[in-house]
């Protein structure tokens, strides 16, 4: 089955293969469309006992999901509706974290912002399906520039 942004199927042993492909674009992007479909794609799994587990992968060579839609961001009109869209697409991800099934992220290239956060919803740990894999919060790298820039002694290590 197709939606906008996402393909899924269901193997022999119950695994759901949930695959993002961004339509027409070189990389895939989290917009509303498939944050939509993502959410309905969750519920479903939790209501079908013949799914035992999720595995989230791409369809496109080099790149799991580089992060929002900014165009869809740049029409947001004003401050309430950015922050119900903010919710929706934590309370999205946050299924991912409070689902009874366990799930895995096959990542096999770019993972970066919101990419990463959905990996980390699924239990905290980021999962490399290639040495192509790269990923990284830019919220953390900010915080950190931020952080450095106002004399506050910078973290030595993350845990």
């Amino acid at each position: 089955m197709e939606g906008p942004g996402l393909t899924q199927r269901v193997n022999a042993d119950g695994v759901l293969l949930v695959a993002f492909d961004f339509p027409g674009a070189l990389v895939n992007l989290l917009s509303v469309g498939v944050l939509q479909e993502l959410d309905r794609i969750l519920d479903e799994a939790r209501r079908l006992d013949e799914i035992r587990a999720i595995l989230f992968a791409s369809a496109k060579p080099r790149t799991f999901i580089a992060g929002p839609d900014v165009d869809q961001i740049a029409q947001v009109e004003d401050a309430f509706q950015g922050a119900e869209g903010a919710r929706f697409g934590q309370a999205v991800l946050g299924k991912i974290a409070s689902s009874r099934k366990p799930s895995a992220c096959a990542i096999n290239g770019i993972c970066v912002g919101v990419g990463a956060e959905h990996c980390l919803h699924r239990g905290g740990h980021l999962n490399t399906a290639t040495q192509l894999a790269e990923q990284g919060l830019c919220q953390c790298n900010q915080a950190l520039a931020h952080l450095q820039n106002s004399g506050v002694p910078r973290p030595s290590r993350f845990r």
